[in-house]
């Protein structure tokens, strides 16, 4: 078994017993912050299963790759049965045999059209037998499942070629608000966000290939904290700070909003789908625009933000004193109980992660003008290297931007396998990089900036074994994606909702 970051997930192979029975176990390979983890375990998530009580027939299935000396997997009415491949990076293809044994019905098996990919969503009538052959998910299983199928076709034809369902989902949102409330010390609103001119497209073909969009024409977040003032208050303030000498400047209410530029959208993203009864994210290709955005960072609500999250991850202060006897660290008698104990006592090794596999992932490039004033001791949650990194940026125990301009590159991920969380992990880590980078050039240091380079390498890997997966839907979905549009509306109140959001000097807004 080939073990590393482009072969990450579970692996269900068939394992010979001699030259004519074959034992079905599973690889689970994972990745964590380039640790690699391998465990093995009987049993496949690739499970058939044979509902066909009424019909009454037995299943034979067959996975590509098996010698001919080993016979088919045969499956009982009322019965599952694990199944696997020879090889890591076979194709994930089977051949499903049906064979009638119900008292008065002629024993001719039915051979079916070979299923090219377990892993697509797919329903296949056989009207002859009374039975339907369907491939869902459940859980972590892949189901290859028989049941009864009374319901006959009602153009009356024979209805034995695999089917698959079209569905459609629309969701319009004017605005949507999100308010964060600090319950201690005191109850006080720290921020809001709202969304303005929401739509979101989902649809599925009958191709087993899922088409997501998403746009949001308008984005604002507003910190609430006392002492805060409006674009129109600063502006008015500052001239008068201009007229007396003083050097005093008002903190900003607005902490970040697009800038609307042309017609673009804040976000705009699209993303393809396939093989959806895999447990693994197979994504074909996607995209992500953003609009220029104006930000604000400041000690004063990133300290509260950071108070809000810590007393969000902790439990209340009376649990807190009945499960540890103190607001951290842990029970003397529960230290006591543990030691002398093996570290694999009672260990269970801890559930595959979710794997993402994504072909081709395009970001636009970010234009974002910054007002910052951030001491280093709030920064604590980035790493040593990266403190350190902007501490010789700033020559001080602080940082400070003033309408500075950092622009972000257009990005085209090449195609990617592996854990979600790396995958994340190592587009923050990339974009971190970015906006050090852009920092140190307009700080004049760019020559003093020396960090790590980014741990995780996303892209770049051959994907050897995925076969047509990622490329048997994609012209289709592309069809699609070009003749779809939003409703007639979206411009219009979109165009509306700019018309009023004009910033006419550098205070309106953020500055």
């Amino acid at each position: 078994v080939e073990c590393g970051e482009t072969t990450v997930g579970s692996v269900a192979l068939a394992l010979l017993q001699g030259a004519s029975t074959a034992e079905i176990w599973s690889v689970d390979v994972a990745s964590e912050r380039g640790g690699l983890a391998v465990s093995f375990r009987r049993g496949s998530d690739f499970v058939v299963v044979n509902s066909a009580a009424r019909a009454k027939v037995l299943m034979h299935v067959r996975p590509e790759g098996w010698p001919s000396a080993v016979p088919d997997l045969v499956v009982p009415p009322g019965s599952e049965a694990p199944y696997g491949w020879r090889e890591q990076k076979q194709k994930r293809s089977a051949r499903v045999t049906l064979l009638p044994t119900a008292e008065g019905t002629e024993a001719k098996p039915v051979e079916l059209p070979v299923i090219k990919d377990v892993q697509t969503t797919t329903y296949q009538p056989v009207a002859t037998l009374h039975v339907a052959l369907s491939v869902t998910r459940a859980g972590d299983k892949v189901l290859l499942k028989l049941e009864d199928n009374q319901v006959m076709s009602l153009s009356g034809s024979s209805g034995d070629q695999p089917q698959g369902s079209r569905l459609s989902v629309e969701l319009k949102l004017s605005r949507l608000g999100v308010s964060l409330v600090q319950e201690l010390p005191v109850v006080r609103e720290l921020m809001y966000m709202q969304l303005q001119l929401i739509r979101l497209d989902w649809k599925q073909t009958e191709r087993d290939t899922q088409l997501l969009r998403l746009a949001v024409s308008e984005v604002q977040v507003d910190c609430q904290l006392p002492g805060r003032v409006d674009g129109q208050t600063r502006n008015a303030k500052a001239r008068d700070s201009q007229t007396l000498g003083l050097v005093s400047k008002e903190k900003a209410a607005v902490l970040l909003a697009n800038c609307a530029a042309g017609d673009s959208p804040f976000l705009n993203l699209s993303l393809q789908r396939v093989s959806t009864s895999s447990r693994d994210l197979l994504v074909p290709s996607a995209q992500v625009e953003i609009d220029a955005v104006d930000a604000t960072l400041d000690d004063e609500w990133i300290e509260q933000l950071q108070s809000f999250f810590r007393q969000a991850q902790s439990m209340s202060g009376l649990e807190q004193m009945r499960h540890q006897g103190s607001a951290s660290g842990m029970r003397l008698a529960h230290i006591k109980q543990m030691a002398g104990r093996s570290v694999l006592e009672k260990y269970e090794v801890p559930p595959l992660p979710s794997v993402i596999q994504m072909d081709s992932l395009k970001i636009s490039g970010v234009d974002m003008t910054v007002w910052c004033g951030i001491a280093l001791r709030n920064l604590n949650f980035l790493s040593p290297q990266l403190r350190t990194a902007i501490m010789i940026l700033s020559l001080s125990g602080k940082v400070t931007l003033d309408g500075a301009n950092v622009k972000l590159p257009e990005r085209t991920i090449p195609a990617h396998r592996g854990s979600s969380r790396e995958f994340i992990s190592g587009l923050v880590s990339l974009y971190t990089m970015d906006i050090l980078g852009q920092a140190a050039h307009l700080l004049g240091k760019s020559s003093l900036l020396n960090v790590p380079k980014v741990p995780l390498r996303i892209g770049g890997h051959g994907l050897t074994y995925i076969g047509d997966t990622l490329t048997s839907a994609v012209d289709e979905a592309t069809g699609l994606w070009n003749n779809l549009a939003f409703d007639p509306e979206w411009n219009d109140r979109q165009r509306a909702i700019r018309q009023g959001k004009r910033i006419s000097n550098e205070l309106d807004g953020l500055g």
